[in-house]
């Protein structure tokens, strides 16, 4: 009996050790960004409104902001060409209106609210300049949003 105790207790430890073992791995692996899929906490599943703020409002106006510098006033219906809204991480009165006028040239409902819908069309209209080291700010906003 006290042989299966002994096992028992060895095999707890050697247990506990392989949790305390893992679990720093994972804190190690996600504040240095490895082992995490490519859109981990994407934005893109997030539904952004007035009043929300962080990095996915960031990432927004950037893409906003990106997107307006190469449309401008044809594409986004703002005065003038490049008009940029402040990449302040909150969603206020001008990413809301910028958000209007998107969703508006782009077919979808106009409610200002940054869902699926405004996201998927957001990401489309980056992809197009993957490749141009002009919108590599949108790109990476992309990127860091989980569009790609």
């Amino acid at each position: 009996m006290n042989r299966v105790y002994n096992h028992i207790v060895n095999l707890s430890k050697r247990t506990k050790l392989l949790f305390v073992g893992l679990s720093a791995l994972a804190l190690v692996a996600g504040s240095v960004g490895i082992a995490q899929p490519a859109n981990a906490a994407g934005c893109t599943s997030v539904t952004l409104r007035y009043g929300a703020g962080g990095r996915c409002v960031s990432d927004e106006q950037t893409m906003l902001n990106t997107l307006s510098s190469y449309y401008g006033n044809l594409h986004y219906a703002v005065s003038p060409v490049g008009s940029q809204i402040g990449v302040d991480g909150s969603y206020g009165p001008q990413t809301t209106s910028r958000v209007r006028v998107f969703q508006q040239i782009s077919g979808l409902a106009v409610d200002g609210i940054t869902g699926p819908q405004t996201w998927s069309a957001l990401c489309r209209d980056i992809s197009y300049g993957v490749n141009s080291s002009a919108w590599a700010p949108g790109v990476a906003a992309a990127r860091d949003a989980g569009c790609f």
